[in-house]
């Protein structure tokens, strides 16, 4: 799927409090510490980092052990 097909197919099927901030979305494609590189191979520095990657950052190894053996073990709960 192409960028600007993703990006038609999130203004069409997702609600407006979800909408994107900006006209033209990156197209990222690996994150690792506090960066983040497109497509295209620029590095960009994450300056919208989210509540877990502030603290550790992105592809962080410790993170993703915890968090693979984590998955491993039970996954997803609910309170229904």
């Amino acid at each position: 799927m192409s960028l600007s097909q993703a990006v038609e197919k999130h203004k069409k099927y997702l609600f407006p409090a979800v909408s994107m901030y900006y006209n033209e979305p990156i197209e990222l494609s690996r994150g690792e510490g506090a960066y983040v590189w497109d497509s295209d191979g620029k590095r960009y520095l994450d300056a919208f980092i989210g509540v877990l990657t502030d603290s550790v950052g992105h592809a962080n190894p410790k993170a993703v052990d915890a968090i693979v053996k984590q998955v491993k073990t039970l996954a997803h709960t609910t309170t229904l």
